[in-house]
Formats: structure tokens, C-alpha cells, sequence
């Protein structure tokens, strides 16, 4: 086992908790082809690797490894495709990083190169569980933080979600330079990454565990803008008014009719507060065992969108008086406030087909933004064609749900 080796293992982790194959392939990459580069051959840092590929810098392995790369990379971007990836590959990523520290091991390791892999020494094996487990504690770190965000904003129309995944894409190729001319910074930021992420995740525990009260029937927490409890389904008092964001409010609801129908537009449960699943207006609640939609009549939520549809209206052609930047703004509040409550009770096939159908729009609409006047009108319009896009989808879909639950009765 040669100290490269080891540095790499402990470094790559956070590499391998943000991507599955584009760590693997950038390794292999430099593996095989690091010597030839001036400053990495100057350093003499991988003058211990095979001059005869093996498996790990094969051409084949690089070329599997580059495909999958970029369709991680392409998919990455993608938010439905990402919320499915990111349910699977917090276990591939530590298998992955096993591999890759095999692979790094056999490369730099003469010894270890020429021998079986049941012949090789334990130290060498060592290694490979490092990168194994380190890589499953940090994916561990990263998915809590991801957790949180998508808590506060499911369908990303802040985009928050694809800014951070363009930044790891960055962090990917800077950061595998960086394990390779500097292994120990990189170890040592492996260290840093997981304190920080260590003390954000337990900050983020604190904080939800904050935004509960005792039940004042059974005593169980519960959400503060919650109605009613989750364990003993007891009315709770004065629940609070829910947030853009979902984040409960410092005053009490005024109208619990409005106040459920503001929950399910943030994709809670009108009855607990918990979270629901993005894309399925027929699943229970996972935590009081509801139907949302029972508690929250189609209709009542249609109409409940309905009456923000005006107020709305009025705002963008307020905003798109300052051009340009006042169309980004109203965007980013239509897509909060009016878009998403609707979207993200779409089933994934129809909430990307429309997604991506609006975008194109939304770029032609962006590019008359810089006409005083104009800018206005069509910004209303575009506003106007969206809101009636996705209620009737929205409505479709409850409909057929209704019509779903009726002949299961």
C-alpha cells in the first residue's frame, strides 16, 4: 500500500459523496494519462503506475466510465431525473469508491499489481473500506442538506438545487487535480467538508425539532402549522400560518379552510404538516396515515388557486415596469407562489413535458423584457397562459383521481 494510495482513498470522498462515475473516470483519467501532463509528470507523482494499462485504465473501463459520466452529468441537471438518481445512488457511490481505491492501489502499488487480490496485503484492503466508508458517512451529510432543501422548495423553482449541481460539477474537476498534486489537502478537506456538513445537518435537526410543540392531548410533537396531531388525531390550538417556503409563520391562521389548502400548495398534509411526496395526489400521508385530497376537496384547492391568480397578475405587470430585472424577479414569485402549488401534484411525465415547454416561452418572453411597455403585456400574458396550463392539468389529474377513488369504494 503505497501513501498516494491512502491519501487518495481519504480525499476522494468528497469526490464520490456529490457523484457516482465522474470521480471514477477523472481518476482513471489521471491514472492513465497524469504522467504525460507537465505539471503532474514535473511532481513525479504517479511515476509508480503501471506503464501497461490494467483493468482500471483500460480503454474500455475509461470509455464505459466516460458514458456514464456524462449522462450523470446531463441527468444531474434534469430535476426529476436527479430526484430519482439521488434515491439509488447514496449505495453506489461507496461501492464506486471501493473500486476506484482498488483501482488506485493496483496502479500505484507494484506489488500489489502483481499479485492476486487474495494475495494482497490486508494494509492495501485497508484502503478500499476507507474510501467505502467515508465515502457512505459524507453522501450521508450531503443527503441531509439536500433533504432540507428540497423540503423547502420540492420542485427547485429557485433553482437552488441545479446551482449546487453545477457547483459540484466544478468541485469534480477541481477537486480531483487537487488529490492528485495535493492528496493531503485534499484529505484535510475531506475533514473540513464533514465537520461542516456534520454541524449543518445537526443545526437543520435542531431547527425542525424547534418548529414542533407538544400535542397538548398526547404530548407527541407536532408542527406548528399543523391542525391536527399525527398520533392521537387530536385538534391542535391556534395552528400557524404556513410560509412561501412552508415554514411556519408567527401568527395564527385566520381561515383553516385557506390554511389547509395553503399546507397541500407546499406539499404538506392539510392535517399533520408532514411532508409528501412530489407527483401523487392519491398517496396517504406517511405520518397520520390521511388522504390530502380527501381533506382538501378538489375543488376547494382549484378555487383556492384561483384566488391567487389576480394578485399575482397585478404584481408581475408591477414589477416588469424595471425592466428585465423586475420580469426575473415576478418569475421567481409566480413560480413560488402560483406555479408550484400546482406543479408538484403533477405525475412526472406531464410536469416535465410542460416544464421544459414553458421554459423555451419563458426565454422568447425574456428577450422583449428590455421594451418599457411591451415587456409588461406579455409578461402578464405569459403569466396568465402558464396559470391556465397547469390548472388544467392539475385539474385533469384530480379528476381522475376522484374518479379513481370512487370506483375503489
Amino acid at each position: 500500500m503505497t501513501t498516494l494510495a491512502l491519501l487518495h482513498a481519504i480525499g476522494s470522498c468528497s469526490l464520490f459523496a456529490s457523484r457516482v462515475f465522474m470521480p471514477a473516470f477523472l481518476t482513471a483519467a489521471l491514472l492513465r494519462f497524469g504522467p504525460q501532463v507537465p505539471l503532474i509528470g514535473a511532481l513525479g507523482l504517479l511515476d509508480t503506475t503501471a506503464s501497461n494499462p490494467i483493468w482500471f485504465t483500460s480503454d474500455a473501463c475509461l470509455w464505459v466510465l466516460l458514458v456514464l459520466s456524462l449522462a450523470e452529468l446531463v441527468g444531474d441537471k434534469v430535476p426529476e431525473v436527479r430526484d430519482f438518481t439521488h434515491s439509488i445512488d447514496i449505495y453506489a457511490k461507496p461501492v464506486l469508491a471501493a473500486l476506484t481505491a482498488l483501482g488506485v492501489v493496483q496502479a500505484t502499488d507494484a506489488e500489489f499489481a502483481g499479485s492476486a487480490l487474495h494475495h494482497a496485503g490486508s494494509a492495501s484492503l485497508i484502503v478500499v473500506f476507507i474510501a467505502a466508508g467515508g465515502t457512505a458517512v459524507t453522501a450521508w451529510l450531503r443527503q441531509g442538506l439536500l433533504g432540507w432543501i428540497e423540503g423547502l422548495d420540492p420542485d427547485d423553482s429557485l433553482h437552488l438545487r441545479q446551482f449546487i449541481s453545477y457547483g459540484e460539477d466544478v468541485w469534480m474537476v477541481v477537486g480531483a487535480l487537487v488529490l492528485v498534486v495535493l492528496p493531503l489537502l485534499m484529505a484535510l478537506t475531506l475533514v473540513a467538508v464533514g465537520v461542516v456538513l456534520a454541524l449543518v445537518r445537526k443545526t437543520l435537526h435542531d431547527q425542525e425539532q424547534r418548529g414542533k410543540q407538544p400535542c397538548p392531548i398526547c404530548g407527541v410533537p407536532a408542527y406548528r402549522c399543523a391542525v391536527a396531531c399525527a398520533s392521537c388525531h387530536g385538534s391542535l390550538p391556534q395552528p400557524r400560518a404556513v410560509g412561501v417556503l412552508g415554514q411556519p409563520k408567527d401568527h395564527a391562521a385566520a381561515d383553516l379552510a385557506i390554511h389547509r389548502a395553503q399546507l397541500l400548495g407546499r406539499l404538506r398534509c392539510p392535517s399533520c404538516a408532514g411532508r409528501l411526496r412530489i407527483g401523487d395526489v392519491g398517496q396517504r400521508c406517511a405520518a397520520c396515515q390521511q388522504l390530502p385530497f380527501e381533506l382538501v376537496p378538489a375543488e376547494g384547492y382549484l378555487n383556492y388557486l384561483d384566488s391567487q391568480r389576480n394578485t399575482a397578475l397585478a404584481l408581475v405587470a408591477a414589477l416588469s415596469l424595471v425592466p428585465i430585472l423586475g420580469f426575473v424577479v415576478a418569475s421567481v414569485y409566480v413560480q413560488l407562489v402560483l406555479i408550484a402549488p400546482m406543479r408538484i401534484h403533477l405525475p412526472v411525465g406531464r410536469r416535465t413535458l410542460v416544464k421544459w415547454g414553458l421554459r423555451v416561452a419563458r426565454w422568447l418572453v425574456f428577450a422583449v423584457q428590455w421594451l418599457p411597455g411591451p415587456n409588461a403585456v406579455v409578461a402578464v400574458g405569459f403569466t396568465f397562459v402558464q396559470f391556465r396550463v397547469y390548472r388544467r392539468m392539475v385539474g385533469e389529474v384530480l379528476g381522475q383521481e376522484q374518479v379513481r377513488r370512487a370506483s375503489r369504494e
